[in-house]
Formats: structure tokens, C-alpha cells, sequence
């Protein structure tokens, strides 16, 4: 007997079979149950059937194209496995960057916001720049073969962009990006904090007018909701559609003010996207898919040729504080999330490790959470797939929902 020998089953009869099990006196009472308990509203908008038939891709054939052309235009399908490093000294951070180098790390994040680059002096209020100094931190590290990723402010670039001038000889080989504090406190508050500065900043600077195909110098961050003066500052999780919707308006605003500065399509090429990983595991996977075809689609809103199906997106789990009784939960959950952060597609990797105190538990839960990326892709194979989700109708259901619902709330 061959696959096709079998007779297909359509979507009212799957539902017609659950709704014989559901134990209840009425039609209408079983038809409430199965409304109510099994089809999921994880956010306003989003629905989640208990099941999917092919009934559900229906008119969903345009994602078909956009697989294959993201499959044709992926430069790899493996990704890049980040380290997060506080700096408070140069030695220490480059000593703990080499060490995670050499333990299954293949990319760095440094963040420098501990010495914002104006540290007060005692005479009169007057400031000094007070950098970090780069050669020390870098030393044995070369941009050209290690990805790293810098987290400071517009002040601190300068400092960055002379010393990787000097210390590399082709800028369009580094590796990276810089994600600057500005741009999220810019969409949190928006009174206080303005993208003028940084575009002074990013004017004259060769990160940014040279071409870099892989170093990404507009990194944003995932943002909060916009404060007035009412409103504390607190950190909460915002409903995911809300979160990309913040995050590609306040890139798209950033881009508004840069065009003045370079051609449109150089500016869109420098984009790359930090995403937080959460637990809901399919709808995690879909908004990463969601995000790579709606920053597609601005793309083309830009720029009729800008194809941005390649974006840079950075995948980072949650920070998690695990249980006095669960041992393992932080290990499993984080498993399960950097496994949503691949199948959606990501480019890169940070795997928080578990927030533990004692210095040994924090060098062991680093270790750990390196090996979960290597693991992943060097024994489970997850590099060996383009598109690892496309043609799963729920996956590619949940993608059309999530990218419909931001980009209808985007004004592009």
C-alpha cells in the first residue's frame, strides 16, 4: 500500500472526532467546550487550533516563495554561539572571552555601558573621556575571524572605530555589530532620549558609511512601551506582537532620520535585530520567521531591489532563576527555547545561564549553557536544515498570523 492509498480526512471531520470525546449532555455544550478549553488565544489577534489539517494554508502559498528564498539566499545554516561578558576591567574580560573561546563559544558580546565614556572629576564637575581601552580587551581576539558584539553608548564609538582601524587592515572583513543603548531608550523615552546624537555620531564614521557585509553596526534591542511622566519604569513582558511592533517602529524611525546620511539601501543592509526567547515554544519559533518576512516586506516598502531576507537576527533566551527543587529546569527550559530560536531561524545564539551565586555554580551554569548551542548543532544536527519549520501547517499558520497582526499595526 503507498501513503496515497489512504483517504484523506478533512478538518470538520478531525473536529467532529474530538467533539465525540468531550463529555457533555448537549451539542452546543461540547461545541462551547471545545471553543473555550482547547483553542488557545495566547495574545488578542492570535488563535491556536488543537489541531492542523493542510485546509489551514490555504491562500498561505506566498510563504512558499519567501522558504525558497531565504533557502537560496542563507549564506549558512549554522549559527554563531554568543558569550555574554560584562566588562568592568579589560584583563578579566579578555581572559573570560578567550576562555569561552576555547570552550565552544564562537562569538563574543561585550558590554561596555559600565564606563559610559564621561566619568565626573573632582574639580568643579568637569569630565574626562574614560574609556575602556580596546587593545587590552581585545588582545588575541580579531574581528576578522570572531564575531564580536559591542553594547555601549554613541559616545564610546569613536574610541571603537579608531582602534579597529588600526588594529585590523580591511574593515569590510570584521565581524559583529554594536548595539547602542540609545536606540531602545529612545522608544521607552522618547522625551528624554533622542536619535540626534547618535546620528552625529554615526555620521562621519567609517563603521557605518563603510561597506561591512558582516558587521552589523544598528543592532536594536528589543524595546519597552513608550513612558510619559506618569508612568515608572518597571520591567514586564510586553504581549509579542506589541514587542516587534516597538521594535521595527523604532528601527524604522532611526532610518527616517538617517537617510540623510547615506543611500537607503546601505542604511537597511546595517540593521540586525535582538530577539528575547520566551517559553511559548511554537509561537516563538513563528514570531522569528515573522520578523525575517516583515523586515522582507519594509525592505521593499524602502527600496523596491532591497532584498533583507538575510537579516541579522541575534536569539537570546531568558534569564532564568531556577527553582530551589528543580534542579533541571533551567537546563530543559533553556534547551527548549534556544531550540525554538533555531528552528525560527536565527543567526545567532546567546544562551543565558542560570542565575546562580556561588562563583563555582556560575562558572558551571556558563558551561553549561554554552554546551546547550553545541549540543544542539554538532550532535542533534540542527545546522543541517535551511528552514527547519517550513511546511509545518501550524508553524507556517502561526508566521502568517504574527506578521499580519504587526504589520497592521505598523505605519510604514
Amino acid at each position: 500500500m503507498q501513503f496515497d492509498d489512504f483517504a484523506g480526512i478533512t478538518q470538520e471531520e478531525w473536529k467532529q472526532l474530538i467533539l465525540k470525546t468531550i463529555k457533555a449532555e448537549t451539542q452546543e455544550e461540547k461545541l462551547r467546550i471545545y471553543t473555550q478549553k482547547l483553542i488557545q488565544h495566547p495574545e488578542p489577534g492570535i488563535e491556536i487550533q488543537p489541531f492542523y489539517t493542510k485546509e489551514d494554508v490555504v491562500g498561505l502559498e506566498y510563504l512558499q516563495g519567501f522558504h525558497q528564498l531565504w533557502a537560496q539566499t542563507r549564506q549558512t545554516t549554522g549559527w554563531i554561539n554568543i558569550e555574554n561578558i560584562i566588562v568592568y576591567d579589560e584583563i578579566n574580560a579578555n581572559q573570560q572571552a578567550k576562555d569561552a573561546l576555547t570552550k565552544g563559544a564562537t562569538g563574543i558580546r561585550f558590554n561596555l555601558l559600565n564606563r559610559p565614556g564621561g566619568k565626573p572629576m573632582l574639580n568643579g564637575g568637569i569630565t574626562t573621556e574614560h574609556f575602556f581601552d580596546l587593545s587590552v580587551l581585545l588582545e588575541g581576539i580579531f574581528l576578522s575571524r570572531t564575531p564580536v558584539y559591542f553594547h555601549l553608548r554613541h559616545t564610546q564609538l569613536e574610541n571603537l572605530s579608531n582602534y579597529l582601524q588600526e588594529a585590523e587592515n580591511d574593515v569590510s572583513t570584521l565581524m559583529g555589530g554594536i548595539i547602542f543603548e540609545e536606540i531602545a531608550l529612545s522608544a521607552i523615552l522618547p522625551d528624554e532620549f533622542t536619535n540626534e546624537a547618535l546620528i552625529q555620531s554615526l555620521q562621519a564614521n567609517s563603521l557605518f558609511t563603510t561597506h561591512t557585509p558582516y558587521f552589523k553596526p544598528l543592532i536594536i534591542e528589543p524595546v519597552g512601551e513608550p513612558l510619559d511622566d506618569n508612568t515608572e519604569m518597571e520591567t514586564f513582558a510586553l504581549p509579542m506582537v506589541t514587542s516587534l511592533e516597538y521594535q521595527l517602529q523604532t528601527i524604522v524611525k532611526l532610518i527616517d532620520d538617517l537617510e540623510t546620511i547615506l543611500p537607503l539601501i546601505d542604511i537597511l543592509s546595517k540593521v540586525g535585530f535582538i530577539v528575547d526567547i520566551g517559553d511559548y515554544y511554537f509561537m516563538e519559533i513563528a514570531k522569528l520567521r515573522a520578523l525575517r518576512l516583515i523586515w522582507w516586506q519594509i525592505g521593499r516598502t524602502f527600496h523596491p531591489e532591497a532584498n533583507l531576507i538575510d537579516v541579522f537576527i541575534y536569539a537570546q533566551t531568558t534569564m532564568l532563576v531556577p527553582p530551589v527543587d528543580e534542579p533541571y529546569h533551567s537546563l530543559l527550559t533553556n534547551t527548549t527555547q534556544a531550540m525554538s530560536a533555531i528552528i525560527g531561524g536565527c543567526d545567532a545564539l546567546a544562551v543565558q545561564p542560570a542565575a546562580f551565586t556561588n562563583p563555582q555554580d556560575i562558572i558551571l551554569g556558563k558551561h553549561i549553557a554554552r554546551n546547550v548551542s553545541a549540543i544542539l548543532q554538532e550532535e542533534s544536527y540542527f545546522d543541517k536544515v535551511a528552514d527547519i519549520g517550513a511546511g509545518s501547517y501550524l508553524i507556517e499558520n502561526l508566521t502568517h498570523q504574527i506578521a499580519k497582526a504587526v504589520w497592521d499595526r505598523l505605519s510604514v
